[in-house]
């Protein structure tokens, strides 16, 4: 008996870090509005609307109004801080769109260590790894984090420099982004609103799972 109870410990043990890995983690909640914070600027972020198409969903952001490209005029239909819509596929891919409608993806699903292009640069791409997967706490909720890592290469696949090197998306378990990056002017772009490109920390949850969390 004491056999067979040493072999069922050291069989789940083996298995719980396969456990951890496999964990269902979402990028966006529906129905939930989510707000992000540099420090000074707050930043909702919730879906106009949800739709279905050719086996994905298609999560629509509100518009904003933003400046055009042709004589400084503005349009009502502007992408958001995290852009106009994304595609949600169901292994767990997340394409975002930014300005330029240039594909950005986080893939919720990856294990440890995996690695997958995020992006195309000019002069390459930007690489996304999950560099950690480990419970954090924030707001006063408690949660397995998963932690992917941004770097820059060239075309022949090596490290090359760039402002989002060493930058980080964090999805939690159960209520998805918790730092995220704006990627309307996501990689480079410029435009008039400075300082776009930077992390953003979790900072409200209209209506969280077990409590009520304050803005």
């Amino acid at each position: 008996m004491d056999t067979l109870r040493k072999t069922g410990v050291c069989f789940l043990f083996i298995l719980l870090p396969w456990g951890l890995g496999a964990q269902n983690y979402e990028c966006l909640k529906p129905g939930l509005t989510v707000y992000f914070t540099d420090g000074t600027i707050q930043n909702p972020l919730r879906a106009d609307s949800v739709t279905q198409e050719n086996g994905y969903q298609v999560w629509w952001n509100f518009p904003v109004i933003r400046p055009s490209n042709e004589y400084y005029c503005h349009v009502e239909t502007g992408g958001m801080w995290m852009g106009r819509k994304t595609r949600i596929y169901p292994d767990g891919r997340y394409v975002f769109y930014n300005r330029d409608a240039l594909p950005i993806e986080i893939h919720s699903q990856a294990g440890l260590n995996d690695t997958w292009k995020c992006c195309d640069l000019e002069t390459g791409r930007v690489d996304a790894t999950v560099t950690g997967i480990a419970p954090e706490t924030f707001l006063g909720l408690s949660d397995m984090v998963k932690t992917i890592t941004l770097q820059a290469k060239d075309a022949q696949g090596n490290n090359q420099a760039h402002d989002l090197n060493g930058k980080q998306f964090k999805i939690s378990q159960n209520y998805g982004f918790t730092q995220v990056i704006g990627v309307y002017l996501f990689p480079d772009l410029t435009c008039e609103i400075p300082d776009e490109i930077k992390e953003y920390s979790l900072s409200g949850l209209s209506e969280p799972q077990d409590r009520k969390s304050v803005v």
